[in-house]
C-alpha cells in the first residue's frame, strides 16, 4: 500500500530523514525516489517509522513509500510507462509487404518490422514492438511489390509521452522547526 502521509526533515543539504506511520507494525517498507528503489526491505517494531535517505536541497524529488506484506515487492508507481502506440495504415493495391520503420527524426527511421499484406482489408496495422522513448518519434511505413520494389518513405510524427496524473494540489504543513508534513491531493 503506497503511504501518502510522511514528513521530511533536512539533516544537511545532502540527507533527509523521512518519517511515516504504517497501517500494522507487521508490514515491511521499500523507499523510492523519482521512480527509483532507494531502500528495502526495512522492517520495524512498531508503525511509527523512520529512514535516512540522501537527498539534495536543491533539487525537487518523487518520494514514495510502500507499506507491504512481508514478501511483496513492489513497483514505483512512477515508473515510465511502456509506450506502444498502434501503428495503422490504407493498404496499398499489389503490395506484398510493408516495411514500418521507426525514428527520433524523419531523417534517422530504422526499420522495426516487416509485415504481409493482407487481401480484402481497406487498412492493416501492427502494434510497435518496442517502447517508445519519451519525446518525438517518427514513422514511416512503405509498400514492396513482388519484385521487392519499395515505395517513396512518407513519414509522420507521434509524441510518446505517458504521465501520470498530474497532482491538484500540494499541501504544506509546518509542524515545528525545521520539520514540514506534505500532503499530495
Amino acid at each position: 500500500m503506497l503511504n501518502e502521509g510522511f514528513a521530511l526533515t533536512a539533516i544537511s543539504s545532502t540527507r533527509a530523514t523521512v518519517t511515516w506511520t504504517a497501517d500494522d507494525a507487521d508490514l515491511v517498507s521499500w523507499i523510492f525516489v523519482n521512480g527509483v528503489y532507494k531502500l528495502g526491505p526495512l522492517v520495524f517494531d512498531t508503525a511509527a517509522r523512520s529512514a535516512e535517505i540522501s537527498l539534495s536541497a536543491s533539487k525537487v524529488y518523487a518520494l514514495e513509500i510502500h507499506d507491504l506484506a512481508e514478501g511483496v515487492t513492489p513497483a514505483s508507481i512512477n515508473c515510465k510507462r511502456q509506450v506502444k502506440p498502434q501503428i495503422w495504415w490504407r493498404v496499398v493495391g499489389g503490395a506484398k509487404t510493408y516495411k514500418v520503420y521507426q525514428g527520433i527524426a524523419p531523417d534517422s527511421l530504422t526499420k522495426i518490422a516487416e509485415v504481409e499484406a493482407v487481401s480484402g482489408v481497406e487498412f492493416q496495422s501492427i502494434t510497435c514492438p518496442d517502447a517508445l522513448p519519451d519525446g518525438w518519434n517518427f514513422f514511416s511505413v512503405t509498400a514492396l511489390d513482388e519484385y521487392g520494389t519499395e515505395s517513396a518513405v512518407e513519414s509522420w510524427s507521434h509524441r510518446a509521452y505517458d504521465l501520470p496524473d498530474p497532482a491538484s494540489g500540494i499541501t504544506v504543513t509546518k509542524t515545528s522547526e525545521g520539520i514540514y508534513s506534505m500532503q499530495v491531493s
